[in-house]
């Protein structure tokens, strides 16, 4: 059951008007949202439904432990247990089939691929959204062993809608366990609390933006461009193989903050106020930035219990550029075991750390600027307006880099793109005036401040709701007739 579809729709109806009119008590409409959640997570396959409660319950048990135990080493033992469990977990059903590919492929005589490989694929499945849940599982009993939360036997019910709560399921936004359960009882009960429990125009603007950027842009620009040019890129010419690139770092962009966009407007609906996922990240000028503007929710995972707990930018430079390293392998890893998630993360990690090693020696070499050292000052600002653009480019380029090896499949694959950059005399398959607009347009998107946007968004929440209403309607209307016959799977659908 996907977002942007009929189906969804009319669940969804259902479960709102449920929520809102007939359930009135916040035990009674926890109930109703993780029965939602189930029948959600059911509709892809019953079977994953016993996997995601079996491995709450494992998390919740020792969430419990490391709630009532004091004793700081047993605490280590219990927190190393737990996630050693979800890691096995998540390797078990995500990593498997790859690990018995790779020995297919190097022990041929003890491992069959004709015969063994297709008993594993129909016994072993994939749960869709295992990453997301699993690492929510993992946030949950971190932020119990860091005194974030407390939790008690009656939150077990709380428990089970944290990890399955369906707005985030799938594809996330990650959001982390003390933020939730800190959340959930304002989101239970905000129509008593206020007089407008729904922000339904902040909702409608992020129910439009994510429908637009996946079923126009993200569809077409993958289906017409993307697909075609990395199938065969030896058949283009240099531009469209640029062209092709530059259409997947759009394209990722659109389909995973289209989504974001849909699942945050989603729980909205039903109260529930989710982080940021994307803030215009093309438009940083570092890839440190890049991390705090792309897939937040992800990043600050990473941040909060992976670079942190190796000792973040408290000590040595060295051991900081090892934290970096670490973190974005496991962020390459976490994509899937495979040669180039890994060395896409390794690549984040080792410019992330040549990014700290500069910042550190600038500022050992920064001197102080007195107040009435203006010429100095007016020079600093200058040279900042000067290569801003150039450093937000070169950042740019890089990422654009990044994707093509994130995109390919193997090795051979990103050789045989980049030889193939020099057809300059090919000849233009895919370019369209059509294709390179939508283009255009996914980089303009890029460009309004948040500032702006407020702006514009208190403008709109004037209009009346008559006409909102028309705006909301005829913009669907015109989304379904423009868009695709089939929906393409969301890309974080594989991770």
């Amino acid at each position: 059951m996907l977002f942007p579809t009929f189906q969804f729709f009319f669940f969804f109806a259902i479960i709102f008007l449920l929520y809102w009119y007939v359930f009135k008590l916040e035990r009674h409409r926890k109930l109703l949202l993780l029965f939602a959640s189930y029948i959600f997570y059911a509709s892809w396959n019953v079977r994953f439904c016993l996997l995601l409660f079996t491995v709450t319950i494992i998390n919740y048990l020792f969430g419990l432990i490391l709630s009532k135990e004091k004793e700081h080493n047993v605490r280590v033992v219990v927190i190393l247990v737990i996630t050693i469990l979800n890691i096995l977990y998540l390797f078990s059903f995500k990593y498997l089939y790859d690990v018995l590919i790779f020995l297919t492929y190097i022990l041929p005589r003890f491992f069959d691929a004709e015969t063994l490989l297709p008993h594993i694929t129909s016994s072993f499945f994939l749960p869709v959204g295992i990453s997301y849940y699993t690492f929510k599982c993992m946030s949950y009993n971190f932020d119990i062993y860091l005194c974030k939360m407390r939790v008690g036997r009656k939150n077990f019910l709380d428990t089970l809608l944290y990890v399955s709560f369906f707005p985030q399921l799938l594809s996330g936004p990650i959001v982390n366990a003390s933020y939730f359960f800190r959340e959930l009882p304002k989101a239970l009960s905000c129509d008593k609390l206020r007089y407008k429990a729904i922000e339904l125009d902040k909702a409608m603007l992020l129910l439009m933006s994510g429908l637009f950027k996946k079923l126009i842009l993200s569809s077409f620009l993958l289906v017409l461009v993307c697909d075609k040019v990395f199938a065969s890129p030896s058949s283009y010419n240099t531009m469209e193989l640029l062209l092709a690139l530059l259409s997947f770092t759009i394209s990722i962009y659109a389909d995973f903050s289209g989504y974001s966009d849909l699942a945050i407007a989603i729980a909205l609906l039903l109260g529930f106020k989710t982080p940021k996922n994307f803030n215009r990240p093309y438009l940083s000028p570092s890839v440190s930035e890049f991390w705090r503007r792309w897939h937040i929710s992800f990043s600050t995972w990473l941040r909060d219990y992976v670079y942190f707990p190796l000792g973040g930018s408290r000590f040595s430079v060295l051991r900081t550029s090892f934290g970096l390293c670490f973190t974005m392998m496991i962020a390459g890893l976490w994509h899937g075991l495979k040669l180039n998630f890994l060395l896409w993360g390794l690549l984040q990690g080792f410019v992330l750390s040549i990014e700290k090693i500069v910042h550190e020696k600038n500022k050992l070499k920064r001197i102080e600027l007195y107040e009435d050292d203006l010429d100095k000052t007016e020079q600093k600002s200058f040279s900042k307006v000067i290569f801003f653009p150039i450093r937000v480019l070169l950042v740019f380029v890089f990422v654009n880099i990044s994707w093509l090896i994130f995109r390919s499949e193997t090795l051979k694959d990103v050789v045989s793109f980049v030889l193939s950059l020099s057809n300059i005399d090919s000849p233009f398959k895919i370019t369209t005036p059509f294709i390179l607009s939508l283009v255009g347009l996914g980089l303009f998107m890029q460009v309004p401040t948040n500032n702006f946007r407020e702006k514009l968004f208190k403008i709109y929440s004037y209009v009346p709701l008559i006409f909102k209403t028309l705006i909301f309607v005829s913009f669907i209307i015109a989304i379904y007739l423009i868009s695709m016959s089939s929906i393409p799977p969301f890309i974080y659908f594989a991770f």
